[in-house]
């Protein structure tokens, strides 16, 4: 049971990957350091998704969103900081919550900035 164990291990190691999902906040921002460390010995990160970012334009005229938003961005940062060697992905927050395929296409598009084929959003681009 030990060696079929050991073997699941390797083969996560060797041919899966990860990617954490956080929202630029400061217990999110704690649970992806925590799980990149809890994971690495055992499968390799390869990139993060901050998602649920507010919009530059909604700060303008909502004191409370601009504060959200420099929050965000401190947080932003230290992402990008920690994980400088690993692919950053940031999205806005949407509308309506990316449920099914066509959310999935739509928050894919919010992601790469253009229309993504399934292909590409099972196997994206790390680069």
């Amino acid at each position: 049971m030990e060696e079929r164990g050991s073997r699941v291990a390797e083969l996560l190691k060797n041919s899966g990957s990860l990617r954490l999902v956080s929202i630029a906040e400061k217990p999110s921002f704690e649970e992806i350091k925590r799980g990149s460390e809890l994971t690495k010995e055992y499968i390799q990160l390869d990139a993060v998704h901050i998602n649920r970012i507010i919009r530059e334009k909604y700060g303008e005229n909502c004191e409370m969103c601009r504060m959200q938003r420099d929050s965000q961005k401190k947080y932003i940062q230290l992402i990008k900081e920690t994980f400088e060697d690993k692919k950053i992905w940031i999205s806005h927050n949407l509308i309506n919550a990316p449920i099914g395929l066509n959310g999935l296409r739509t928050l894919a598009s919010e992601i790469y900035g253009k229309k993504v084929s399934l292909q590409d959003i099972i196997n994206p681009n790390l680069t």
